[in-house]
C-alpha cells in the first residue's frame, strides 16, 4: 500500500483546524502551522504535527493546503520571503481553500506555475 504524501496545512483557524484534523484522522501525515498559539495547541491535541514556522511546515511536504483570511496572506505564504517558492524542495501541489479574489488567485497560481507547481483554487465557505 503506497504511503500518503506529507501535507503542510497552513491556517488552523475555524475552518482549517477541522479540515486538517480530518486529514490526520484519515491517516495522512499533516504538519500544521498557524500564527495563533491556541490554534496550534488544538491541532496538537487532535494528533497533528505542529510546525513552529512556515519553512518547518513546508519541509518535505508534497502537498500544501492553505486556509487563510485574505489574498495577501496566501500571496505571502506562496510568494513571500519565507514562502513556498523560496524553499529548496518545492511541493507538487498547492490547494488554496481560502476565499480570495479571483484575480489574486490567478496571479498567485501563475507564479506557482512558473516554478513548476500545480495550484488549485478551491475556496471553502462556512
Amino acid at each position: 500500500m503506497p504511503s500518503h504524501p506529507t501535507i503542510a496545512f497552513i491556517g488552523l483557524g475555524n475552518m482549517g483546524l477541522p479540515m486538517a484534523t480530518n486529514l490526520v484522522r484519515a491517516g495522512f501525515q499533516v504538519k500544521g502551522f498557524d500564527l495563533v498559539a491556541d490554534n496550534t495547541r488544538a491541532f496538537d491535541a487532535a494528533g497533528g504535527t505542529v510546525a513552529d514556522s512556515l519553512p518547518a511546515a513546508l519541509d518535505g511536504a508534497k502537498v500544501v493546503i492553505t486556509m487563510l483570511p485574505a489574498g495577501a496572506h496566501v500571496n505571502d505564504v506562496v510568494c513571500g520571503g519565507n514562502g513556498i517558492l523560496e524553499q529548496g524542495e518545492l511541493p507538487d501541489l498547492i490547494l488554496d481553500c481560502s476565499t480570495i479574489d479571483v484575480a489574486e488567485a490567478r496571479a498567485i497560481s501563475a507564479r506557482a506555475a512558473k516554478a513548476g507547481i500545480d495550484m488549485l483554487d478551491a475556496p471553502v465557505s462556512g
